[in-house]
């Protein structure tokens, strides 16, 4: 009786001391069931991680977010009522990386560089208080150094999310599509991708021999499946960033597992190493 007792009294405290950590997330992409899926994958891997003494909580969710002041707003009117807010897409990002103050703390996540993007980076870290982001391209010369190897290609594309292209800059992009192209002795080119698989596949510049995905949030399931199933038929060779996609009929990865499964472990890690100060 009297353990049974403790064990009630140990419950409740534990109840009581669990500090609250209420999550706001910003989206760049549009809602769906994909995306939607992705952030409940995220809370829970948080919610894991952070463990009984965080009562995890997504707050609120903005989808759809147009540009800098829609992110910068937002994120305003979340003070004080959010405890961390994750930024999906380089637009709200970057956005939030250009501001002078961030009471609540920041982790981007969908970088393509920060070199490109001018986003702050210095030894391997941002340098900025209360803003951080997971970096998910860094490997990109060697996986296509790896997609050559295994397809020699003279025309490659690289197929990245319409949303990206706002903020970089492009004489740096330039400057590495030259450097890449030296690099891999072909022609290398990035195509921002928006629209049905049918607009996407009509864009790609003529005498193309490959594709590389990088990690296209904005596109749902049924569109990805549909645009690689497009390349297969016209025996274009396709290269991906992420592992699911080998599922759906691209030719290789180096990724050992699921990108967006890594970045989460990643991002929960974060969090907790965030909120315990």
């Amino acid at each position: 009786m009297r353990l049974g007792i403790f064990g009630a009294l140990l419950l409740c405290f534990s109840a009581v001391q669990a500090q609250p950590l209420r999550i706001g997330v910003l989206s760049d992409y549009a809602q769906t069931p994909t995306l939607e899926a992705a952030i409940g994958q995220m809370i829970r891997e948080i919610d894991r991680t952070t463990g009984a003494g965080r009562q995890v909580s997504l707050a609120g969710t903005v989808y759809s977010i147009a540009d800098a002041t829609a992110a910068k707003t937002t994120y305003a009117a979340w003070q004080g009522q959010t405890d961390m807010v994750l930024a999906l897409g380089s637009l709200s990002t970057k956005a939030l990386a250009m501001e002078d103050n961030l009471p609540t703390p920041v982790i981007g996540l969908s970088i393509v560089d920060p070199w490109l993007q001018d986003i702050p980076y210095a030894n391997g870290v941002s340098g900025k208080k209360n803003f951080t982001y997971i970096w998910q391209t860094r490997d990109l010369e060697a996986e296509l150094q790896a997609f050559n190897q295994i397809h020699a290609y003279q025309n490659v594309v690289v197929l990245s999310d319409a949303s990206v292209a706002p903020t970089v800059n492009p004489t740096k992009v330039q400057t590495v599509v030259d450097s890449l192209s030296e690099t891999l002795g072909a022609e290398l080119s990035i195509l921002p991708v928006a629209g049905s698989a049918d607009q996407v596949l009509a864009q790609l510049p003529t005498g193309v021999d490959a594709v590389y995905f990088t990690l296209l949030l904005s596109q749902t399931e049924s569109q990805i499946r549909q645009l690689i199933d497009g390349l297969n038929e016209r025996q274009i060779p396709t290269f991906a960033g992420n592992a699911r996609l080998m599922e759906y009929g691209v030719l290789g990865t180096m990724a050992n597992e699921n990108t967006l499964s890594q970045a989460t472990r990643k991002l929960a890690i974060m969090v907790d190493d965030i909120a315990s100060g």
